[in-house]
């Protein structure tokens, strides 16, 4: 790889971070109103009591879709529904305010028991949902944690922030592949979908993008940021892994479109090991730094409902603010790389 492709992803994650105090920063040229009739549809979304997980629920319920939110606590996931059925929508200070959903095109939503930060219960719910679904639409690989302290792991002992966003992610998504192919050998016209949320942190990522020496608690500890980047660099390699040997080219039958995505900077729970968010300074240049999660969510939302022509095209990509396709980082570029990140996942919950 050469310092020009290192230059050229730096210089081009920057102007597509969707940090609105960048003054030439794209704007979206999209809305949820396009998502149309989903009727019929099975979504499903990790971390979709919350952020933009629950804003990509309040959309596609309002739109039709039967929707799924994976989330640790029954409490705050009937929070969420209940919110989600009013048309609840939440401002950069966590205000909210409600439209009425029109009960007519409204599909439903559920309550799915996932803690991604458990190897089990990632198990119990992939299980749980191949039991009750015949067919899974969009797979929304949504939930994570950011910049958590250095030191937390989850149950079975790895770093929190690989352990959630990526080892969890990657048990889920390939419990779930068969039910993701047989959607699309049952629609061919309109493949299974998988979006897998990653961000501009994937830049912070060590060399070659997973330190393999630092994933478990007790071992080599990175630095916070080191390690969500590490973390959301897996993301986008779960999502280039699914592409190349699942995807619309590897001529595999029922074939699943792939796509990796950066919300931009949102104002979600998300920064809570980061800024202390009551503070009076926080709150001053909240808006000048994040979005308010309804526009955070616009880019996993078109991924996810974008024509079936453009979606093909995206399968293996990653799109950034706003819906455009972007460079990743290059070492993503490694098949290898891709490879032995999604086995290694594999080994883990496989013992």
């Amino acid at each position: 790889m050469s310092t020009w492709s290192w230059i050229s992803y730096y210089a081009q994650a920057i102007a597509q971070a969707g940090i609105p105090i960048i003054p030439f920063s794209k704007s979206p040229h999209w809305s949820p109103e396009e998502l149309g009739d989903q009727r019929g549809k099975v979504i499903l979304i990790t971390g979709g009591n919350s952020g933009t997980g629950y804003q990509t629920a309040r959309q596609y319920y309002a739109h039709g879709a039967k929707v799924y939110i994976g989330c640790r606590s029954p409490e705050r996931a009937a929070e969420a529904i209940e919110n989600i059925k009013k048309g609840g929508d939440i401002d950069l200070y966590g205000e909210w305010s409600f439209t009425p959903v029109d009960a007519a095109k409204a599909g439903s939503v559920e309550f799915l028991q996932l803690d991604l930060a458990d190897l089990e219960s990632v198990g119990r719910a992939a299980k749980e949902f191949n039991a009750k679904e015949q067919r899974l639409d969009v797979l929304f690989a949504n939930a994570g944690v950011m910049a958590s302290p250095v030191g937390m792991s989850t149950v079975q002992g790895y770093a929190l922030q690989f352990g959630t966003n990526v080892l969890g992610h990657q048990r889920f998504i390939a419990e779930l592949l068969p039910l993701l192919s047989a959607t699309s050998r049952a629609n061919p016209s309109n493949p299974a979908r998988l979006i897998s949320l990653a961000s501009l942190g994937q830049m912070f990522a060590p060399k070659g993008g997973i330190d393999y020496d630092a994933l478990r608690a007790g071992g080599k500890q990175l630095d916070k940021w080191a390690e969500y980047g590490l973390s959301k660099w897996g993301n986008v390699a779960l999502a280039k892994y699914v592409d190349t040997h699942y995807g619309p080219a590897s001529g595999v039958d029922g074939p699943i479109i792939a796509i990796s995505v950066h919300p931009g900077v949102v104002a979600t729970n998300l920064a809570r090991h980061v800024a202390d968010t009551s503070s009076k300074v926080y709150n001053a240049a909240l808006p000048l730094f994040n979005v308010r999660a309804s526009k955070g969510t616009l880019n996993q939302l078109w991924a996810g409902g974008a024509d079936v022509e453009t979606a093909r095209k995206l399968s293996g990509h990653y799109v950034a603010c706003y819906q455009t396709q972007s460079p990743y980082r290059p070492d993503i570029d490694n098949a290898g790389a891709v490879d032995k990140l999604w086995d290694y996942c594999t080994a883990q919950w496989s013992k």
